[in-house]
C-alpha cells in the first residue's frame, strides 16, 4: 500500500467473498444445531420466532453503525479501529480486547457441536473405535465376541428442557439407532442406555 493510498484498503475479494467469510465466521453452526432446543426451550417455533424478531429489532442500529462506520473508515481493524479515532487509544484497546474475549468465549459453544457436524458429514465415524476393535480380535485370534455400546443422557438423540439439559452437561448428539453391523461380524451387538440419577451431584 503507498503512502498516497494510505486510507485505501486493497481490493483483494469479492463482495460475495466478504459476505461467505463474515457469515461463516459470525453466524458459525451452532444455531443450526440447536435450533430444535431452542424452539423446545422457547415455547415452540412462534415464540422462538419472535424471540428472532426483537434480536434482528435490537441489532439492526448496530450493522447500521457498521455499514456507515467502514466506508467513511476504509482501514482494517474494525470495532477497534472506529473506536480509535471517536475516542482515542484507551477506548481502542477495551474495543478491541472486548471484541477478542467475546470471539474467544463463543469458541466453546460452537465446538461442542463438532460431533455433530462429524457425524452428520461423516457417516459412521462414531463407530471407529468399535470396528478397530472387532478386526484386530477376529485378524488377531481369529474369534469374534458380542459387542455393546451404550448411550446416556449427556449424548443421546432426545432434546430435554434447558434446566435438564444443563443438568447433565449435554454436549452432543449420537442416534445409536444408526449403529449397524455387517454380514462379516456374525457374534452379535446390543445396545444399553446409562442412567443414574446421582449425577452430576
Amino acid at each position: 500500500m503507498s503512502n498516497n493510498s494510505a486510507s485505501e484498503v486493497k481490493k483483494g475479494l469479492s463482495s460475495f467473498d466478504f459476505f461467505t467469510i463474515g457469515f461463516g465466521a459470525i453466524v458459525g453452526v451452532g444455531w443450526a444445531l440447536s435450533l430444535n432446543n431452542w424452539m423446545a426451550n422457547s415455547g415452540g417455533p412462534i415464540p422462538a420466532a419472535i424471540g428472532y424478531l426483537m434480536v434482528l429489532v435490537i441489532l439492526t442500529p448496530v450493522a447500521l453503525c457498521y455499514c456507515e462506520l467502514t466506508p467513511m473508515l476504509p482501514v482494517a481493524g474494525g470495532g477497534a479501529a472506529f473506536a480509535y479515532r471517536a475516542f482515542g487509544e484507551t477506548a481502542s484497546i477495551i474495543s478491541g480486547w472486548a471484541a477478542f474475549g467475546a470471539f474467544i468465549f463463543m469458541l466453546p459453544w460452537e465446538a461442542i457441536y463438532v460431533t455433530d457436524v462429524l457425524s452428520m458429514t461423516i457417516p459412521g465415524e462414531d463407530t471407529t473405535v468399535g470396528d478397530k476393535i472387532i478386526e484386530y480380535e477376529s485378524s488377531r485370534y481369529g474369534q469374534q465376541r458380542l459387542v455393546a455400546f451404550s448411550n446416556w443422557p449427556t449424548t443421546d438423540p432426545f432434546v430435554y428442557p434447558a434446566d435438564i439439559t444443563a443438568h447433565f452437561l449435554k454436549c452432543a448428539t449420537v442416534d445409536v439407532e444408526h449403529i449397524r453391523t455387517t454380514d462379516a461380524f456374525i457374534a452379535g451387538q446390543f445396545a444399553s442406555y446409562h442412567v443414574y440419577p446421582y449425577y452430576p451431584d
